[in-house]
C-alpha cells in the first residue's frame, strides 16, 4: 500500500508540473511493469494507480502500459516507442 501511495504521489506531482507548463497539451504517460497485471501483485497495484490517474485527470492525460519487462540494462529497450510520451513510470 505504501508503494502505491508513493507511486500515486509521484505521478500526481509529475502530472501537475506538466499541466502548468502547457495546459492545453494532453500529457502522455507510460507505465512499465516487471510482471503481469493479472497476478494481483506489485504490477497489479501499480496499474491500479495508473487507472486512478486516468479517473482523476480524465481527458488531460493519455496513459499506456507495458507488461513483463525484465529489469536490467536492456529494460530501456523493451519495445517502448518513446515518441510522444513525456513521462515513464517504472
Amino acid at each position: 500500500m505504501k508503494k502505491l501511495l508513493i507511486a500515486l504521489m509521484t505521478a500526481a506531482a509529475a502530472l501537475s508540473l506538466a499541466a502548468t507548463a502547457e495546459a492545453q497539451e494532453k500529457l502522455k504517460a507510460c507505465w512499465v511493469y516487471t510482471g503481469p497485471i493479472g497476478d494481483f501483485g506489485y504490477s497489479y497495484q501499480h496499474d491500479q494507480g495508473r487507472l486512478d490517474v486516468e479517473k482523476a485527470l480524465g481527458d488531460k492525460v493519455e496513459t499506456a502500459y507495458l507488461e513483463n519487462v525484465s529489469e536490467g540494462p536492456d529494460a530501456d529497450r523493451a519495445g517502448i516507442d518513446p515518441t510522444g510520451f513525456q513521462l515513464f513510470l517504472r
